[in-house]
């Protein structure tokens, strides 16, 4: 009180109250200006969490075609950058991010005014886009939004299931890197609680497919023999394998292109399955009528050098089921003969065939708001400073 009190041996520590919770910080009478400085941003951080909420921000195949999605996509260091910056929010309680090749948000609990500033737009590099071209969904919007991405219904081919895991995936890489803890955890496990009961409902509605299945389909529809062709597949990751294992069956031949972790093939199937890397891939593309490319590369696997490599006297058609890309778009104008097709194509020839999405949707959200009190049940717990149940 003097100016003395480093002299002194009794310190009283830096105090903040905020409902039921009293915080105190003390560093022993060593440094009390720190003690201040430390209470003060805990304090305003306690207050920003009564006004907090759960937010999702992104963008999908809904509203950006493949082509105006791509340079949005969070992949290897952007994913890391994106992370890092959003960490350094204030406001930002937890989050995570869902980077999938239908879509890229971020899935957080933060204070209303954060939420409503427009600095997660930006850290996403959405300003550019138009209102109509991106979502922002708080509280109850926001968690009906997650329980029907992760049952699927948002999805290119509604009812698929490899989102379920996409999710989980995207949870625990948030877990890892210290962006999530419990609140996150309690939200994504109430989402995927609510989407075993959508998915359970609208499974009769549904010819649910994955994006693999489709591809397949795709061909047939399109005129492909596929037991008269040689498949050439680029991935060895979820995707690549269950292409090539719904493959086998129907193939004539499939070339398996991987790039480091070379995959196990059935040995009674070995005969049917060519391996090779993603370096020799391109003595292998002549051989090739239809190429499917599903991997996680931030960039083009197949583009104009790899031109003069196709087979030059029979059509090759290229489906590109990556995100950002891996098959250059302009390959379809070289030639009559190269066919390229992305996720945009899928899903327009598989639109036509789907049961009225607005009546099955309807059903979801009713199922969704019978399970309105698992909502209410964890926004009112964290702000209560309980954990849910």
């Amino acid at each position: 009180v003097d100016g003395n009190w480093a002299q002194g041996d009794f310190t009283t520590p830096a105090i903040t109250h905020h409902n039921q919770l009293m915080l105190s910080v003390s560093s022993g009478g060593n440094d009390c200006r720190q003690s201040k400085m430390v209470k003060n941003s805990l304090e305003r951080h306690l207050k920003m969490m009564d006004a907090a909420n759960l937010v999702v921000v992104g963008t999908d195949h809904n509203h950006l075609t493949v082509a105006e999605r791509e340079p949005f996509h969070l992949t290897g260091h952007r994913f890391e950058r994106g992370g890092f910056m959003i960490m350094q929010l204030w406001g930002i309680h937890e989050f995570m991010i869902l980077n999938t090749c239908n879509r890229v948000e971020v899935i957080a609990l933060v204070s209303d005014e954060t939420a409503q500033n427009g600095i997660l737009r930006h850290i996403m590099g959405f300003t550019a886009l138009k209102e109509d071209k991106f979502y922002l969904k708080t509280g109850q919007t926001a968690f009906e939004h997650l329980c029907l991405v992760t049952a699927g219904m948002l999805s290119q081919t509604p009812g698929e299931n490899h989102i379920t895991a996409q999710m989980k995936e995207a949870l625990e890489t948030a877990k890892q890197r210290g962006w999530a803890g419990n609140m996150i955890q309690e939200w994504i496990s109430s989402a995927l609680h609510v989407s075993k009961h959508i998915k359970n409902d609208a499974a009769s509605l549904l010819h649910s497919y994955e994006i693999e299945d489709l591809a397949l389909r795709y061909l047939e529809a399109n005129g492909k023999d596929l037991a008269a062709s040689t498949i050439m597949v680029l991935g060895a990751g979820t995707i690549g394998k269950g292409l090539v294992k719904d493959s086998l069956p129907k193939a004539g031949k499939i070339i398996w292109c991987y790039h480091v972790n070379k995959p196990e093939i059935p040995e009674e199937r070995s005969d049917k399955v060519d391996l090779c890397t993603f370096n020799d891939m391109k003595e292998r593309i002549t051989d090739a009528d239809i190429i499917i490319s599903a991997t996680e590369a931030p960039g083009h696997l197949l583009h104009h050098a790899h031109a003069p490599f196709f087979n030059q006297e029979r059509p090759v058609m290229l489906l590109d089921l990556g995100m950002p890309r891996n098959i250059d778009p302009e390959l379809d104008d070289l030639s009559s003969d190269i066919t390229v097709v992305d996720l945009d194509g899928l899903k327009y020839w598989y639109r036509r065939e789907l049961t009225d999405m607005n009546d099955i949707l309807t059903r979801c959200r009713a199922i969704i708001a019978e399970h309105q009190d698992l909502y209410e049940k964890i926004a009112d717990s964290f702000k209560g400073g309980q954990e849910p149940a």
